[in-house]
């Protein structure tokens, strides 16, 4: 049974809120009222997800600095940081000190996480530091740690470099078992759900996010529901803010590689805070790209926001450039495609799992860029396998698939690089009957015009800074396609 003197001080509440339950709330209700009661209650309140009820308690209470943390938190559940972020702070006036540090070391840790959302990494690490060093100085072990956790979080953000993925991966797993609080379990599974999901491993952050032992807001998780398809229905998430509607309809043309669809949604918000924003400009870059509207998909990706470390988008959006500029050299003329291409395929053999959709989805995406890519030594496994049945290579030794080279096909070569001139109009006919039962029996595969991608591997070798390295691709690929080195 909880006393006025376990909620008064910060030490004891630590311990006592450690594991929110009804008992917990019960025993909350039990207690004279006060301010200090209903701000805890609405703590409580909060980590069992009951957020309506919790912010019936807050419109009631006012200007209480816990309680005014509180409602911070539940601004964040909804995705509304700039809210968090706005607010002026509060005046300790006739609060224990004690208190009013805790207040404010909560405070902290809500303004780090919007930060974090914002992509505001150094300032939301800084906050998040302050946070755990006031929580132990109150002798708040179980606030310490969250702020800990979130901490590591953001320094990974801000600088990736010396990152073993495997090792962070584990440490969040053994917080998730044996963290003392469940809001640090809860602040350990969406690190990780974030970890994940920033290596493409949809399924397994939707795994992770249907475990976190608090009830989340559904913003959390709709998106990740949306990228493994599992939303078919646009009124599934009608539910959501107009804007959310957009970005949601253009990630699921995306993932779907429907241009028609993705253009029929709401054109990307610049409002709109950072990565959203970004990923709705790489759907319609990509729908643009695909559509042979060069300019116009550069314009988009070259909105997109991205910080380092995301990966998955980063890899997305650094492919699409790829692919621009093997499809359209003019456009790309400011851009170094070396680094792209070394940058892409660091991205795809260090930080993308081998398991990521995204590995399934690029080669039909950008089919040039991944043929490209391919080329390179130590070229990725996954990403070759992927490709193996998706791309149709055209060249001048006939066209390729799944390692095989089709002979006999010099007119469909002809056909597929738009060069009928010779052609009768019964040839002509004959030979688009033929290609369209071709890609059939293929299922109707990706096509690589195989003379861009070794223009772009030519103008590698003659003006990249490795020549070496593109000097030996070139080789490479003109003894592969039977192109004159």
């Amino acid at each position: 049974m909880s006393t006025l003197e376990d909620i008064s001080s910060p030490r004891l509440w630590d311990t006592l809120s450690a594991e929110p339950s009804l008992a917990l709330l019960t025993s909350l209700l039990a207690m004279p009222a006060s301010s200090l009661r209903e701000a805890r209650q609405a703590y409580v309140l909060l980590m069992l997800g009951r957020l309506d009820e919790a912010q019936k308690i807050l419109n009631r209470l006012g200007q209480h600095p816990l309680a005014h943390t509180v409602q911070m938190a539940i601004w964040v559940e909804q995705h509304l940081f700039a809210r968090v972020l706005e607010e002026v702070p509060l005046s300790p006036a006739g609060l224990p000190e004690d208190l009013w540090l805790e207040a404010q070391a909560r405070a902290w840790l809500e303004q780090s996480k919007a930060q974090f959302h914002l992509c505001q990494y150094r300032e939301a690490w800084k906050l998040s530091q302050q946070a755990a060093v006031q929580a132990r100085k109150l002798g708040m072990p179980s606030l310490a740690l969250v702020c800990d956790l979130h901490s590591e979080e953001c320094r990974t953000a801000l600088d990736e470099s010396g990152l073993d993925l495997f090792l962070y991966e584990q440490i969040l797993r053994l917080h998730v078992e044996t963290a003392p609080s469940q809001e640090a379990r809860v602040m350990a599974y969406l690190a990780l759900v974030r970890l994940f999901a920033r290596q493409g491993l949809y399924d397994k952050a939707m795994r992770f996010t249907l475990e976190v032992p608090k009830p989340l807001n559904g913003q959390h998780f709709v998106e990740l529901m949306l990228v493994l398809n599992r939303l078919d229905d646009p009124r599934d998430w009608g539910v959501l803010e107009p804007r959310y509607q957009g970005r949601l309809h253009a990630i699921k043309g995306l993932v779907s590689l429907d241009a028609d669809f993705i253009l029929s949604g709401a054109a990307p918000d610049p409002s709109f805070h950072p990565r959203p924003h970004a990923e709705w400009n790489l759907a319609f870059g990509w729908a643009q790209l695909s559509k042979g509207k060069y300019a116009a998909a550069l314009e988009h990706f070259q909105r997109a926001f991205i910080p380092r470390c995301e990966w998955d988008i980063r890899f997305v959006r650094d492919m699409g450039l790829v692919e621009l500029s093997v499809l359209a050299p003019g456009v790309m003329a400011e851009y170094d495609l070396e680094r792209l291409v070394l940058e892409s395929q660091t991205l795809l053999t260090r930080r993308i799992s081998p398991q990521s959709l995204i590995v399934r989805l690029i080669p039909r995406a950008m089919p040039h860029a991944t043929g490209l890519l391919l080329m390179l030594p130590e070229a990725c496994a996954a990403l070759q396998e992927s490709a193996q049945n998706q791309l149709l290579l055209v060249h001048p030794a006939g066209l390729s698939i799944a390692g095989v080279t089709h002979a006999n096909t010099s007119a469909l070569v002809k056909l597929l690089e738009g060069e009928t001139g010779g052609m009768t109009p019964g040839a002509l006919r004959t030979n688009r009957h033929r290609l369209n039962l071709f890609l059939q029996q293929f299922g109707q595969p990706a096509v690589v015009q195989g003379r861009l991608v070794w223009a772009a591997i030519k103008h590698l070798a003659n003006s990249a800074e490795n020549t070496v390295l593109w000097q030996e691709v070139r080789a490479r690929y003109a003894r592969a396609y039977s192109y004159a080195p």
